[in-house]
This record gives C-alpha cells, sequence and structure tokens, in this order.
C-alpha cells in the first residue's frame, strides 16, 4: 500500500536526520574537549544570558559554557524527533483512512448514513463526486483534531483495526503521543495531580525503540488494509461498482439534480 510505503520512508528520514545530528553534536563535544582553547567563535546568535567574550571585532563563549549548549541542544533534538515522528503517525493515519474509505465505500456509507444533509447542499456541489470528495475530506481532517486514543478507538470501531493488539508498542507509541502533546502545548512540562511539574526527558535508546514500534504499527496497519480490501473486493465482485460511495439514497426517477438545480436558479 502507498501510505505504508510513504509512512516508512518518512520514518528513516526521520531516523537518519537524527542519527547525522547527533554524531555532529557528539564529534564537536569531542572537539572542543580535547581543543586547549578556552573560548569558541560564536557563528551563531547565543542564547540569552550567554556570557560572551569580545576579542578582535569578534565574540566567543567560553568552551564550557558552549560544551554544556551543545549537550542541551542534543536533548532539544530528541524532543523535535518525538513530535516529527508524530506527525507523520497522523499523515499515515490520515492517509489510511482515505485509502479505506475509498476503497470500500461501504464503510463511509455507514459513517455518513446517520447524518442529514440539506437539498441547498446537494445543488451547490453538483454531482455526487463532488459531493462525496467533500464528506471524505472532512471525515479524514476530523483525525487532527482527536487525540491518538481517540483516533484508535475510531478505527477499531469503523474499520476493524485494533491497534491495541500492538500489546506494549502502541503503549509506548501512546506515551509519545503524549509527551508531543506536552512538548507543543506545555512547553514540554507535563502537570501531575499534585499540581507538581516535570520537565519531559526522551532518551536516545526509547526514541530509536518509538521508531520501531511506529515500523511495527506500519506492518499491523498495512496488511490489515490489504485484508479489509481484498475481503470487499470478493464481496462486490458481482455487485455494485467499488466507487460507487453513496451517502444519501434517492430514487432516480422522481429526481433529476440538473432538473432541481434550475429549479432553483429559476426561482431566485
Amino acid at each position: 500500500m502507498g501510505a505504508t510505503s510513504e509512512f516508512r520512508r518518512d520514518l528513516q528520514s526521520i531516523r537518519l536526520y537524527y542519527l547525522s545530528t547527533l554524531e555532529s553534536y557528539h564529534s564537536s563535544i569531542i572537539g572542543h574537549r580535547n581543543s586547549d582553547k578556552d573560548i569558541v567563535k560564536i557563528t551563531t546568535t547565543p542564547s540569552k544570558g550567554t556570557k560572551l567574550v569580545y576579542v578582535d571585532h569578534n565574540y566567543y563563549i567560553f568552551k564550557e559554557d558552549h560544551i554544556r549548549n551543545l549537550e542541551s541542544n542534543q536533548s532539544k533534538l530528541r524532543l523535535s524527533t518525538a513530535v516529527s515522528l508524530m506527525s507523520a503517525l497522523e499523515k499515515y493515519l490520515k492517509s489510511v483512512l482515505m485509502v479505506v474509505f475509498r476503497s470500500v465505500p461501504k464503510l463511509f456509507s455507514n459513517i455518513k448514513s446517520s447524518q442529514e444533509m440539506d437539498f441547498g447542499t446537494i445543488i451547490r456541489f453538483g454531482n455526487y463526486s463532488n459531493l462525496t470528495s467533500h464528506y471524505l475530506e472532512k471525515e479524514v481532517r476530523k483525525i487532527g483534531e482527536r487525540s491518538l486514543k481517540e483516533n484508535a478507538d475510531y478505527f477499531k470501531k469503523h474499520l476493524d483495526i485494533d491497534l491495541q493488539t500492538l500489546g506494549v508498542r502502541w503503549e509506548r507509541v501512546l506515551q509519545t503521543s503524549k509527551y508531543r502533546n506536552a512538548i507543543i502545548h506545555s512547553d514540554a512540562k507535563i502537570k501531575f495531580m499534585d499540581g507538581k511539574t516535570s520537565t519531559i526527558s526522551i532518551d536516545h535508546w526509547g526514541l530509536l525503540q518509538t521508531i520501531d514500534d511506529l515500523y511495527a504499527l506500519s506492518v499491523y496497519i498495512g496488511k490489515r488494509v490489504r485484508e479489509i480490501i481484498t475481503e470487499h473486493s470478493k464481496s462486490t465482485k458481482h455487485g455494485i461498482a467499488p466507487k460507487s460511495i453513496v451517502l444519501l439514497s434517492i430514487d432516480s426517477q422522481y429526481f433529476d439534480l440538473e432538473a432541481a438545480k434550475k429549479a432553483m436558479q429559476k426561482g431566485a
């Protein structure tokens, strides 16, 4: 499935960027520790409160302060990588939902069938293709509005894809999602029931484990999506065309879309 392959490429790209940047930090730290110089020339904007030395029209920072900054940057790198991983996962879940709903229209119809739409909406879109595309994209966008746990419940209910079968791997992914929310919305701090707060810390090996967990998740989802589409293809082999997404049922002998549009324009 294209969505799964793309997600795995995203994971690999994020992993390579993280490891190469980390290696750059490590090399820089070792190089400065072995240097006889006590100061390091500033090539980027220093953080607020940094002690600077002005020599020959250039600004320098004390070596030990620079090393501490590099070590702090490694921690920030792990946090930003966790955010990138969760963004890639959200993108993947949206792609999966789109693939399944387009391949198995009945699943999407089951969700939308209980919702009413006014006659004006039908006329405004002009045809079923535009109408279904609008509601399909609207349904997929909701993934970004829900928590990861809520999306997991949605996938289990409507697609029969149960992410909890991944066990501890899924629990680690959920934890990373909570970290992501705290990093973005709470300055990387988690608040406990007693009112105390703690700054999030993600270790190197835990981050690499999360990448492996997400890969395992893609294996499971990819397998389930293939099974769902294959099962649907067998059941519709002699039935309705797979592309016919039905949002509502209208007897064609009583409804002519073009005639209705002309009638409304005339009435206006």
